[in-house]
């Protein structure tokens, strides 16, 4: 999961019909720098299958891979295992323009936090565990059109889908992320020219890596950055939960869990302020 500062297409079911109408607002309006009314995003989730198609060709976090010539028959199989059984799509939009997207997120339901990328971007019915659905997984967040004007970020993003889901299943006890680790091997491979191909301490290693700090005492790693400023905890560092090309280079296969809950987002933010993130017990466990 990655909201990076780059190009205009950034990174950060039993599906039932939503209209445009469902849209949650981030907020009130506020007033801009010249005094005109800024309206808030709204959140919504997305439903139509041309656009969730379009926005599956541009996906920059975990893109579909393979040849030019199979590319069309890969990417209907993955718009059906990323929008099909207990999968969701949410987007920040502007409420009067809510073909245009903003931010968009992925969100896979599933029982129990998953333990590789593999279990979700699978056709469905392929790799799901039995038991009532509590665990949802934010797996690929990005910026899709920066050009939509309006207030809302891609926190606000994750919390409104959050809160929509809660409402839609009950059952839903767990919000996390499946995210990437962008800076990782970079990081451990200027810091140490001579470490091992993929050492043997990845997980420690990445501990430190998330945890480390800059001047401005805010997270080294973008993805870090990004979830911790919004309240979510560090909660656990995941090994070989994506063993694509993409995923070693990025981070020897190692993705993060990032927790978010509402009644912790508050503390967490004002624990990152003075200078330690907040961790889960795994990652506290690694740093020992």
């Amino acid at each position: 999961m990655r909201v990076p500062s780059a190009a205009t297409h950034r990174p950060m079911t039993d599906r039932s019909p939503t209209s445009h109408t469902d849209a949650r607002r981030s907020g009130d309006a506020l007033t801009g720098a010249a005094g005109q009314p800024v309206d808030r995003l709204a959140v919504l989730r997305l439903s139509d299958a041309a656009q969730l198609a379009d926005l599956l060709r541009r996906e920059p976090v975990n893109p579909v891979d393979g040849s030019d010539a199979a590319m069309d028959g890969l990417l209907e199989q993955a718009l059906q295992a990323r929008t099909g059984l207990n999968r969701r799509v949410f987007a920040l939009v502007r409420p009067d323009d809510p073909s245009r997207v903003r931010t968009v997120v992925w969100v896979a339901l599933t029982h129990g936090v998953p333990t590789s990328l593999t279990r979700i971007t699978e056709p469905p019915g392929r790799s799901e565990d039995a038991g009532p659905l509590d665990t949802a997984v934010f797996w690929s967040i990005w910026n899709d059109d920066t050009g939509v004007a309006g207030q809302g970020r891609g926190g606000d993003l994750i919390l409104g889908a959050a809160e929509q889901l809660r409402e839609e299943l009950p059952t839903l006890t767990t919000f996390v992320t499946l995210s990437p680790a962008p800076g990782f091997r970079h990081h451990l491979e200027q810091s140490d020219p001579d470490a091992p191909e993929r050492p043997a301490s990845t997980s420690a290693d990445a501990a430190r890596y998330l945890t480390t700090l800059d001047a401005s005492g805010s997270p080294i790693d973008p993805v870090a950055r990004f979830h911790l400023r919004n309240g979510a905890r560090l909660w656990r560092v995941v090994p070989d939960a994506d063993l694509s090309e993409r995923g070693m280079t990025r981070s020897f296969g190692l993705l993060v869990n990032y927790r978010y809950a509402p009644e912790d987002l508050a503390a967490n933010r004002a624990q990152l302020a003075d200078g330690t993130p907040a961790l889960g017990e795994q990652v506290a466990a690694l740093l020992a």
